[in-house]
């Protein structure tokens, strides 16, 4: 039986089973964030919301900048990555906003569209 398991999870599936295994549990935590920010509208304005996401992503952020040093975050192209963000920030207020109007699952139905 081992054998077969084994067989079946060679070396060059492993990555695949990595991925599908990131992906899975990457859309349960959208949907856990998506019914959090649902949750959380009815009394918290949803620029709120979208700041302290934006201040909770920093702080995670801050364990790579003390290891690399501020120099992991250097871009070729800071204007552009000023302009990401601005979009980013943008689109993400508007997710947010829609999420606040709408039922969770109107929201996810759309997401998926």
């Amino acid at each position: 039986m081992e054998d077969k398991i084994i067989e079946f999870i060679d070396k060059r599936k492993i990555p695949l089973l990595i991925a599908v295994t990131l992906i899975l549990f990457s859309g349960i935590i959208v949907t856990v964030m998506q019914a959090g920010v649902r949750f959380l509208s009815s009394e918290v304005h949803p620029f709120t919301i979208v700041f302290f996401r934006a201040f909770l992503g920093a702080l995670l952020l801050l364990p790579l900048i003390f290891k690399w040093g501020p120099s992991i975050f250097k871009t070729a192209y800071p204007k552009l990555q000023i302009f990401r963000g601005f979009i980013g920030s943008i689109g993400l207020l508007c997710f947010f906003y829609g999420l606040s109007i709408v039922t969770l699952a109107e929201a996810v139905t759309l997401g998926f569209t």
